[in-house]
């Protein structure tokens, strides 16, 4: 298996767009949660070279996406750290009826406090 590179001092990481975020969820929800598979509640999944999402999954069709640099990031200066978005995260909800996903919150967009408020309430 070959090593994952850190994310390069001048780059952000290229992380999911929101449709790719539901895409994994969706994954989830139909190849995994309803394959039968009782002991997996989560999946892991490559989005690119430098940024793997976990989904985790509940029976109320809630959803969890966290991603980030699996490698972490090539640092040269203490500043640059404010500057690196280091991870971000979706909570879904699965409309069932519908077959849509709704975002509850996203970190990226609506803020990590928000983002974990959520969280808290529908991923515990």
């Amino acid at each position: 298996m070959a090593l994952r590179q850190p994310v390069k001092l001048w780059l952000q990481p290229v992380y999911p767009s929101n449709e790719e975020a539901i895409g994994y969820a969706d994954d989830f929800r139909t190849l995994h949660q309803a394959g039968g598979d009782d002991n997996k509640s989560w999946w892991r999944y490559v989005h690119n070279d430098e940024v793997d999402a976990f989904v985790r999954g509940w029976p109320t069709y809630y959803y969890l996406v966290v991603c980030w640099p699996v490698a972490g990031f090539l640092i040269a200066y203490l500043p640059e750290v404010a500057q690196k978005e280091d991870w971000r995260a979706w909570v879904l909800k699965y409309d069932v009826p519908g077959d849509i996903y709704e975002i509850l919150a996203s970190s990226h967009e609506d803020g990590i406090e928000e983002f974990k408020r959520v969280k808290h309430l529908y991923c515990p």
